[in-house]
């Protein structure tokens, strides 16, 4: 589905050319696009943040038809997927209503929010970069040994777009409404409560200053890190107070150097606002101490297994067996058995992909029983034998 042939043959066939004819005498437009089911699903990472190439080439289409017609319409693109997606066509639209999966009843949802009978008041959980290369994991992820680096480190998902000031299609915490909502009369109040103890009690106003009942989720951030938020129901020209009490802990970080967490003094950038670039509200906090939180950390248990002195283990993903000779019968069962159990939605090649992520314990159920547990274990001490030799 990725390739320019797909689009000349929906072309030949006919069926463009009685969408782009029957768009003449249409007020609106809308096109419903998103991800297909074996380019995201469960059990294995997308492997890009493109839609398939026929869906972009098919939104441009209309918008290029629509840029030259005498009467233009409103064009509106209807989203479905797990997650953010590139959208190189976002400047020639009127809009974009992103469904995420939005189960059995999100048609008539959806209907609902285009003809107006309900208000959008959700928020984006994620940021949307424009292109995959703008990502914080971009150049490490996936790694050449399939191990997982986190180069970001703590600036992960949005703090790493708001750190760097990257230009982004949609921050964090975005999300439009058909009405608007007006933020006012902030109070704030630092309270001592013991000697390395201390909240920041926020207190504002929110009003639906537009002509739709609406709901707005109100967020609070500190340093460019969200600490709290609220969604409040307002009518027309009603208005809410709204209080948030940030502890000592909003403000504290773990410390490697001192092992413990720490909240340092300084300064802090306390923001409210619709989302985390469209701030209404600020107020500066200065912490003139620094305190420090010892962690109490229970020890982690790990399987039994000698990981250091073994090269296999429970943990050992199946695909780093499939060179070894005496593993190939074995592999073969969980591919069949992987192959056998796809669906329409998912290639059975995928599927087998998804599998061979598995570790070696999920081997007995896997394999619906076929080789058991008690199997697994010696498979693993033989593997290691052989290993060492």
């Amino acid at each position: 589905m990725n390739t320019r042939r797909n689009v000349e043959k929906i072309a030949n066939t006919g069926l463009l050319t009685t969408a782009v004819e029957k768009m003449k005498d249409r007020d609106a437009i809308v096109i419903f696009a998103g991800i297909p089911e074996e380019q995201e699903s469960e059990g294995f990472d997308r492997e890009q943040l493109s839609l398939p190439y026929i869906q972009n080439e098919i939104i441009a289409k209309f918008c290029e038809i629509n840029k030259k017609s005498e009467k233009k319409k409103k064009i509106i693109v209807v989203l479905q997927g797990g997650g953010p997606m590139e959208m190189p066509w976002i400047d020639d639209v009127d809009g974009v209503l992103m469904t995420y999966l939005s189960g059995c009843q999100g048609g008539k949802a959806t209907a609902d929010i285009l003809m107006g009978n309900a208000n959008p008041c959700g928020k984006l959980a994620e940021t949307f970069p424009i292109h995959i290369t703008d990502m914080p994991v971009y150049e490490n992820y996936p790694s050449l040994d399939l191990d997982i680096h986190y180069k970001e480190k703590d600036q992960i998902g949005y703090r790493y777009y708001e750190s760097n000031k990257i230009d982004i299609l949609f921050p964090f915490g975005h999300g439009l409404s058909y009405t608007k909502f007006e933020y006012s009369d902030l109070h704030t109040e630092f309270i001592q409560e013991k000697q390395d103890d201390f909240s920041f009690k926020i207190a504002f106003k929110l009003k639906n200053i537009g002509k739709l009942k609406g709901k707005e989720v109100a967020q609070v951030y500190i340093n460019n890190e969200l600490a709290d938020f609220g969604k409040v129901s307002l009518m027309p020209g009603e208005e809410k107070s709204l209080e948030f009490v940030l502890t000592k802990k909003n403000f504290e970080k773990y410390s490697l150097q001192d092992r413990c967490m720490k909240v340092e003094k300084g300064l802090y950038s306390i923001n409210i606002g619709s989302s985390i670039r469209d701030i209404r509200l600020e107020k500066n906090l200065e912490i003139e101490k620094e305190i420090k939180r010892e962690l109490k950390i229970e020890p982690v248990h790990y399987y039994k297994s000698d990981i250091d002195q073994n090269k296999y283990n429970r943990d050992t993903p199946l695909w780093k067996l499939k060179d070894i000779a005496i593993m190939r019968p074995i592999i073969a069962i969980i591919r069949a058995v992987a192959r056998n159990s796809s669906d329409e939605f998912i290639r059975g090649d995928r599927m087998e992909d998804v599998v061979l992520e598995q570790p070696l314990r999920s081997i007995s159920y896997g394999t619906s029983g076929k080789i058991s547990a008690s199997k697994v274990k010696k498979i693993i001490r033989f593997l290691n034998k052989i290993s060492r030799k």
